[in-house]
């Protein structure tokens, strides 16, 4: 859910009874899996989730990275270099034995140390203060500023970003008022390349299944879009659900 960290208890009653009928519903996020694995930890979701962006494949059920993209080491080098540069300041995330490790580089601001105090609350989530990661672990990195610096600062990297084999996006900063975030992710790292991936998986588990039945990916931006979502999935899912319901009654009457 975009620009959140809260799912309502409406959207996961009704992605709940849809699980419950054997679903295969594929959650995306622009964010890492800690924004959401506590609230949807008593759900048994039948497909990975696609975090951060595009960058991971991630189990839900087993904590587990199925897959993540990351940075070049010589892509990674060049945007800190850059960012440096510029006197900018910003987080490293990384992914290393199933675990999130957040890095910081340079003066914490504010609002980042605002950001900060509030998100390291997660046990998923593990901030360190020394520069000991591996290069070959960044999966993204990125900027949180106020709303008009972020933009500034958006504006003078945009366009200089594809050529150096990056991509990236400027959104609202969930938990700060008037605060923006700029990610960046190596350009091979997208959401549609991670659904290729999931389709995939899935396919191996369930070569039967067509591709509509596996996985829904339409995104959202505010509870009633994800109900609205979801109650169209539940009508799409009846004829599956009536079938498995009189397979069990002939079973039953045999």
């Amino acid at each position: 859910m975009a620009h959140s960290d809260k799912i309502s208890s409406s959207v996961l009653f009704r992605l709940s009874c849809l699980n419950r009928d054997g679903a295969k519903i594929c959650m995306i996020s622009e964010h890492a899996p800690a924004f959401f694995i506590s609230q949807i930890c008593q759900i048994h979701l039948h497909a990975p989730m696609i975090v951060m962006d595009g960058a991971g494949i991630y189990d839900a059920n087993e904590n587990i990275y199925l897959s993540t993209s990351c940075m070049p080491a010589e892509v990674s080098e060049w945007l800190m270099g850059k960012l440096n540069s510029m006197g900018v300041s910003y987080f490293i995330y990384t992914v290393n034995k199933n675990r999130n490790f957040i890095y910081h580089h340079g003066t914490m601001s504010q609002e980042e140390q605002k950001v900060m105090q509030r998100m390291r609350s997660s046990p998923y989530r593990h901030y360190l203060n020394d520069d000991s990661f591996d290069q070959k672990d960044i999966v993204y990195m990125k900027i949180i500023a106020r709303e008009e610096r972020a933009e500034r600062i958006w504006r003078a990297l945009k366009d200089i970003l594809p050529q150096s084999g990056l991509r990236g996006a400027l959104r609202p900063q969930p938990g700060l008022d008037g605060g923006s975030s700029i990610y960046f992710y190596a350009s091979d790292a997208t959401v549609a390349g991670a659904k290729a991936q999931v389709l995939e998986m899935m396919r191996k588990e369930h070569p039967e299944l067509k591709a509509r039945e596996i996985i829904s990916t339409a995104r959202h931006h505010s509870e009633y879009e994800a109900i609205r979502l979801l109650h169209t999935l539940g009508h799409a899912y009846e004829p599956l659900r009536m079938t498995h319901w009189v397979r069990k009654v002939f079973r039953r009457d045999i």
